[in-house]
């Protein structure tokens, strides 16, 4: 299936193995830092932030808590989703309480695939490294001007992102649109210290540029959070961007 394995009432969660360092943003040789030298160790009431000190923006941390309004069963409205459980109950969950959880699934990943269409239509999978996500969840990506990638956003801007929580048992996917930046302010923001081995001239070099991508369609999957539509997760929950607003997808 393509999500995770329902895991039945009051298991335990599965921890995350030991991933091996990656290479970079899109491939280079990378290895992980983390502040104060100590692993990320993921959460469900909190997540930590990886933007520059001074770089403004960036996201909120996420609110700890559960992200239900009601257990009763009455019908959602459109700021609220009806979603089954493990307890057989109807379970009604808010819209803001769901972006809370997509944007720490996010937020508490440290690579991402990153989907584009080539000049086929054909989808082209990398996995990336990412910024935190902004307040409207769009997301900045570091790359080199000279990759496939930009050549296919600057083509066609439609892709898409996913990210995983193993100690969770959920996924995120954000489906909408991407574009090329290469202003200074923007590069000088979106940086990181360990990328100067591969741009040595820092975030001016000519070859560094950002893909920065705003989603439009959101799935969300959660099992720790019982986030899993009836009949028991068979689809994940789905949000659409309505204006500057979220909703429920109809059906």
């Amino acid at each position: 299936m393509a999500h995770p394995r329902y895991r039945p009432s009051g298991a335990e969660p599965r921890r995350a193995r030991a991933v091996r360092p990656l290479r970079g943003p899109a491939g280079a040789r990378h290895v992980r830092r983390y502040p104060g030298g100590q692993p990320r160790k993921p959460g469900r009431s909190g997540v930590e932030q990886r933007r520059k000190p001074g770089g403004g923006g960036g996201c909120a941390e996420l609110r700890g808590g559960d992200p239900d309004l009601d257990s009763g069963g009455s019908l959602p409205d459109r700021g609220r989703v009806a979603v089954g459980s493990r307890s057989g109950r109807l379970k009604v969950l808010s819209v803001e309480g769901l972006l809370s959880v997509v944007r720490a699934t996010v937020e508490q990943a440290e690579y991402g695939f990153f989907v584009t269409l080539n000049a086929s239509g054909a989808p082209d999978v990398r996995l990336m490294q990412h910024f935190p996500p902004e307040e409207d969840l769009s997301v900045c990506l570091g790359t080199s001007r000279g990759s496939r990638k930009v050549g296919e956003v600057r083509n066609d801007g439609r892709s898409a992102l996913a990210f995983q929580d193993p100690v969770e048992t959920a996924y995120t996917a954000l489906y909408g649109l991407a574009r090329v930046r290469d202003d200074a302010s923007a590069k000088e923001r979106y940086w990181r210290e360990e990328w100067s081995a591969f741009w040595p001239a820092g975030p001016g070099a000519e070859d560094y540029v950002l893909i920065e991508f705003v989603p439009h369609r959101i799935e969300l999957m959660n099992l720790s959070r019982d986030i899993a539509p009836d009949p028991y997760g068979l689809r994940a929950v789905t949000l659409i961007r309505k204006g500057d607003r979220w909703e429920p997808a109809e059906g």
